[in-house]
């Protein structure tokens, strides 16, 4: 039987890529309290959107921002080096729908961060990518 978005695009749905667009690393149990439902009931809808193409994930994402001017997003990513970073861009960023162009951006120094995930990858590259 064929999945129609229409079907996925319910009000639950909606309230958890909303959380989940917000703050990707959000948990399941947190987007789950805040929506009064099991985390199991938000495990199993986010797998069906990810199946459907609804939502994709890239791990590497940072951070999305909107911007306003030549390009419509910055997107933060990691990488370790610079073939990585290839790797990301070519075959995770550009294949994603609607990208048309990308500039990367590497960051030489960084004055001060607060992704608490980062302490772990303190000898990564942080790479702006503007789409």
């Amino acid at each position: 039987m064929p999945v129609y978005y229409d079907d996925l695009l319910d009000d639950l749905n909606l309230k958890i890529m909303e959380m989940l667009g917000k703050d990707s690393s959000v948990s399941f149990v947190e987007v789950a309290k805040q929506i009064d439902v099991s985390d199991a009931t938000i495990h199993n809808r986010v797998q069906r959107l990810i199946a459907a193409g609804i939502i994709n994930k890239v791990d590497e994402v940072l951070e999305v921002h909107e911007m306003h001017g030549m390009f419509d997003l910055f997107i933060k990513i990691r990488a370790k080096d610079l073939e990585q970073l290839r790797d990301i861009v070519q075959n995770k960023i550009c294949r994603l729908p609607h990208i048309l162009e990308t500039e990367l951006m590497t960051v030489l120094k960084t004055g001060k961060e607060e992704h608490s995930a980062l302490a772990s990858l303190k000898k990564d590259r942080l790479v702006g990518v503007n789409c």
